[in-house]
């Protein structure tokens, strides 16, 4: 599958998702760098600026922690004023 792909899929999967609907894995997470477990399988990594900003990424199930296979697919920006949502990625020119 190639990495457009992966994006589409993934994308399509979890557009939308509620953040605390996902299983904190806390054995390899560390602070602002968290990784959770999603559906089929899928193990996600979560980068945050230490503000409001999340930057959200689909990692190898059998290589979760490799930064190389990670690939970004969305964002989620906190606020107290609402839920905390995955949105689509953010494309840049």
């Amino acid at each position: 599958m190639t990495e457009k792909e992966i994006i589409k899929n993934t994308i399509a999967k979890y557009k939308g998702r509620k953040i605390d609907t996902f299983e904190h894995i806390p054995e390899i997470s560390s602070y602002c760098r968290n990784y959770y477990r999603g559906d089929d399988g899928d193990i996600l990594f979560a980068e945050c600026d230490d503000d409001c900003y999340t930057a959200w990424y689909i990692c190898d199930k059998n290589d979760p922690t490799n930064w190389r296979k990670r690939v970004y697919f969305g964002d989620s920006f906190y606020s107290p004023d609402h839920e905390e949502l995955i949105e689509e990625r953010i494309e840049y020119p």
